[in-house]
């Protein structure tokens, strides 16, 4: 009996002393180095435009969240410098700025610097990104824009753009015909 109590005893010791000694995941805040040019934030982003947030998505209400989960923000765009030139764009940023997350409101028209990450496009702090109304210089050193594909634009691209669909459902279609034709004969 006195045996069975030292071993508990001794495996809880050990247990607490491998918690303790645990040595917790490294976290890091984040950091922005100097800020680029225009120019310079221009040729590093995938994707430069005007557009007004009308859609902010956060992460699901899990019971653990982290300052990094993503949040989506869709743009109605109305100026394209850098990248496809879409009516709507869904750009991606930290959910805190501890994660080097940028705050959007809805509502709100940003000029918007972005990069291809693994979502989609993202963003953060450390980019050029702002309100439309402090984007003065910005807007005066990036010049005209293009303006963005209209949803009607888009439609009539609707063929070339799908493409595999198209020759899929064509391919059917003469399957189809082939099989109708020969079961008659």
């Amino acid at each position: 009996m006195m045996r069975k109590g030292l071993q508990l005893v001794i495996a809880a010791l050990l247990l607490l002393s491998l918690m303790y000694g645990a040595v917790p995941e490294r976290v890091y805040a984040c950091s922005c180095a100097m800020p680029l040019s225009v120019k310079e934030s221009l040729e590093s982003s995938d994707a430069v435009f005007v557009g007004k947030a009308v859609k902010i998505a956060g992460p699901g209400q899990w019971f653990i969240r982290s300052s990094a989960d993503p949040v989506a923000v869709t743009f109605e765009v109305s100026q394209v410098w850098k990248g496809e030139p879409q009516a709507s764009q869904t750009v991606y940023t930290a959910t805190s700025s501890a994660s080097c997350g940028f705050t959007f409101s809805e509502n709100t028209e940003y000029v918007v610097y972005a990069r291809k990450g693994e979502d989609g496009l993202q963003t953060t702090i450390c980019d050029r990104t702002k309100a439309l109304m402090a984007a003065a210089e910005d807007t005066a050193q990036l010049g005209e824009g293009k303006k963005p594909l209209q949803r009607a634009d888009a439609g009539e691209d609707f063929i070339t753009g799908n493409r595999t669909v198209v020759v899929g459902l064509l391919f059917a279609a003469l399957l189809l015909y082939i099989l109708r034709k020969t079961r008659k004969v």
